[in-house]
């Protein structure tokens, strides 16, 4: 089963610099190498969304010592 894909229109100068870059970096094309940047961004954000706050961190390490896994 293919992907599915949706267009979006960028302007002409920065398209002509990821042209430049997905060629430099040994992409098959721009649109793979503009998936793969994007998926990165994405990527990324969604990890340092899924990261502890303090607050969560210090209830862990309360609840951990209260069971005796912590001194």
């Amino acid at each position: 089963m293919g992907k599915n894909y949706k267009t979006i229109a960028i302007p002409k100068k920065l398209f002509k610099c990821l042209n430049q870059l997905a060629n430099n970096s040994g992409f098959e094309n721009t649109e793979e190498f503009v998936e793969f940047v994007l998926e990165e961004v994405v990527n990324n954000e969604q990890d340092n969304n899924n990261e502890l706050t303090n607050e969560e961190k210090d209830e862990i390490n309360i609840g951990l010592k209260e069971l005796g896994y912590k001194s």
